[in-house]
């Protein structure tokens, strides 16, 4: 067996073993929040008489993927909603694992970002607990969209964005990722084929948003600020109130959350971050440098106006932080370094802490995280310190390995000279 396919079987396998470890520890919240929707429409279909609400209605792709199971095998739909999340689990893990070998991790750093990847607490232990949330199927997909757009497969991107808005909005991302990276090209070598791939991408973003909003009939709509309860089925209140929402001003708690929930995923990336590792890193992103800004800023908008659930918004930095990590890493910190950070997300997330209990709330298990909306409380400030002293535990780890090597050079400098 070759090396590279004995690292790719390792890979795999260590993804599977985190996966079950983290799902061996965690139980299973109770359906609650956005979860009954979709168990609503894993239930009933999409149906016009189905008690279907928007805008959850509009993810139906694992929902009704559940319903179909379900004809099929006869299990409870929140058993299969369980068994899709723990696959989706491991193949948002392996996807890590390839798009951080893509941008020149070694195998070994390629398993530890994967690793790293699993303790984030929204990215994988908070779905397992919640397996009716559509979020974690959405995450591979993502991940996989932006390998494919770095490898200029741009056929193949195009159509994993558009599979994944029907799993969640978030996957429109690729797409306009993919009309900015052709716009570049076009700009640096003008021609038709940029441009039509760029008009390919906006007709059928805008087709996979708009379709299933104007056709799929709905019950009630909510959003984060309005709750509508129709007497019949409507298919334009939503997209009515919708423009309301996104009138309104944003309220300063949602900044702050933002910024708590940013700094909170990131944080692995915070602490191997100097400003010398920071100028190498956006030299050795080169044309890469773009779809990883316009994710990040996009990430950002959408987190602004999706609603509640800020701390789940920022993990489709999935694949910016992997790219990150694996950039980082070229720099060689110390093994200390790594051990440090590695056992700071961990701690940080409080991934051998219990979350919750067995058919209880499902917030309750993260209260301690903070990022929750508008909400700002002792957990905000305690959560940004804590963040704060970890990075600044990496630096002070930095600076001991630092002048512990000079110390030696000094060393080997001052012997005197073999005859």
């Amino acid at each position: 067996m070759t090396e590279p396919r004995r690292g790719r079987l390792t890979a795999i396998a260590v993804a599977a073993l985190l996966v079950l470890a983290l799902d061996f520890i965690t139980p299973q919240a109770a359906p609650m929040y956005d979860s009954v929707h979709y168990l609503a429409v894993a239930s009933s279909g999409l149906s016009a008489g189905a008690p279907l609400a928007a805008p959850y209605v509009y993810r139906f792709a694992a929902p009704m993927a559940v319903w179909m199971l379900h004809a099929v095998s006869g299990l409870p739909a929140l058993t299969l909603f369980h068994l899709l999340a723990l696959g989706a689990a491991w193949a948002t893990l392996v996807l890590a694992y390839a798009l951080s070998r893509a941008v020149g991790a070694p195998h070994a750093q390629g398993v530890l970002i994967m690793a790293v990847l699993a303790a984030s607490l929204f990215q994988v232990r908070f779905p397992l607990s919640e397996p009716a949330m559509v979020d974690i199927e959405a995450y591979p997909l993502i991940i996989l969209a932006f390998l494919l757009l770095l490898r200029e497969s741009y056929a193949w991107a195009l159509c994993v964005s558009l599979l994944g808005m029907l799993f969640k909005e978030f996957l429109v991302i690729p797409c306009v990722l993919l009309v900015v990276v052709r716009g570049r090209d076009y700009l640096r070598q003008p021609s038709s084929r940029p441009l039509l791939w760029m008009l390919a991408a906006i007709i059928a973003a805008g087709a996979a948003v708009l379709l299933p909003r104007m056709l799929i009939p709905v019950h009630a709509a909510f959003g984060p600020n309005f709750r509508l309860e129709l007497p019949g089925t409507d298919r334009t209140a939503y997209l009515t109130n919708l423009r309301s929402m996104l009138s309104n001003p944003l309220a300063p708690g949602q900044a702050v959350n933002l910024l708590l929930s940013l700094v909170s995923y990131l944080l692995p990336a915070l602490m191997l971050a100097t400003p010398g590792r920071i100028r190498n890193l956006c030299r050795r992103m080169g044309d890469s440098r773009l779809p990883v800004l316009v994710h990040t800023l996009l990430v950002v908008v959408l987190a602004l106006l999706g609603g509640t659930n800020i701390m789940v918004f920022v993990t489709y930095l999935a694949p910016v932080l992997v790219v990150t990590l694996a950039l980082l890493l070229r720099e060689n910190p110390s093994r200390l370094e790594l051990a440090v950070m590695a056992a700071s997300v961990v701690l940080f997330n409080r991934v051998l802490a219990p979350l919750g209990t067995a058919g209880g709330d499902p917030l309750e298990g993260v209260a301690f995280y903070g990022g929750w909306w508008t909400v700002l409380d002792a957990t905000t400030v305690h959560r940004f310190a804590e963040a704060s002293g970890y990075v600044l535990l990496a630096a002070l780890v930095r600076w001991g390995v630092q002048g512990k090597n000079l110390g030696l050079r000094l060393g080997r400098l001052g012997r005197p000279m073999q005859p």
